[in-house]
């Protein structure tokens, strides 16, 4: 029993270490006459290691003065080689997210 638990636990370590993603690049942007930033746009590749990820099983957070939105922007999204990224575009007037898929 113990070795059982043992070997779980290193395993859900491993999947914490080697299941990331790992940020691109972050743009903001705003027109020309506003003061702020109207949406974000962020960049994400698997980690290095890091196995075949669903993202459209991902949830992204967004918390700002209005509250908390909490989303799943893609669907159907799994990044599997080293040169595939994801973008995700939050609109931080409304908390709409929409994502794309491509490679570097």
């Amino acid at each position: 029993v113990l070795q059982t638990q043992a070997e779980q636990t290193g395993q859900e370590s491993t999947d914490q270490v080697v299941n990331n993603v790992d940020v691109v690049s972050v743009i903001g942007t705003s027109g020309s006459s506003e003061s702020f930033v109207n949406s974000i746009a962020l960049r994400l590749q698997k980690s290095p290691g890091a196995g075949d990820m669903n993202i459209s099983a991902a949830e992204i957070e967004v918390v700002g003065p209005q509250g908390t939105n909490v989303s799943n922007p893609t669907s159907g999204l799994t990044l599997t080689d080293s040169d595939d990224r994801v973008e995700i575009t939050i609109d931080t007037t409304t908390g709409d997210f929409s994502g794309a898929f491509g490679s570097s």
